[in-house]
């Protein structure tokens, strides 16, 4: 069931402090119209089936997953750890049993700007906790920036297959 919308909360935009859009849009969207147009697409297979059930959206959204599983997404995308609600060990134990994650890895500091053992680090760590009985593809929270030195990206994968939990 949608929650009642709470007193003073009127995100409008998608950032990484609210919400992507106002929480009566989701209601109205989740009524009933669009989860029976995706059900009925993921019944027949249609491509639009597998892009619906992977919701995309960068910034503070984390607060409404409870909301997407009950319109029956299947991955968040991206996690993106750096942004209210968006806590990679409060999401994996409170929603990890419902849905899967992809991302959880800083592109804007720790990607440009970190040394080697912080980038294998975070990735050792997010592996450990958003990997923890499966659901998990790692990957940066969104695009890999200019900034991201070729080499890192190799050190990503490497470290990626390293610490996979399989």
């Amino acid at each position: 069931m949608i929650k009642e919308k709470q007193a003073g909360s009127d995100e409008a935009a998608a950032t990484e402090k609210h919400h992507m859009f106002k929480y009566g849009l989701l209601v109205c969207l989740s009524s009933g119209i669009l989860n029976s147009l995706l059900n009925l697409a993921f019944l027949f297979g249609t491509p639009i089936a597998d892009t619906a059930r992977n919701y995309l959206s960068d910034g503070a959204v984390a607060p409404l997953l409870h909301d997407f599983i009950e319109m029956k997404v299947h991955v968040y995308n991206p996690v993106q750890p750096n942004v209210p609600g968006s806590d990679p060990q409060e999401l994996k134990k409170k929603y990890g049993d419902a849905i899967s994650f992809f991302g959880g890895i800083d592109q804007q500091g720790l990607l440009p700007n970190g040394d080697v053992n912080e980038i294998r680090a975070e990735i050792n760590r997010r592996c450990q906790i958003l990997g923890a009985n499966g659901g998990y593809l790692l990957a940066p929270a969104h695009i890999i920036q200019a900034d991201v030195a070729p080499e890192t990206v190799k050190l990503m994968i490497e470290a990626a297959k390293e610490y996979a939990v399989h």
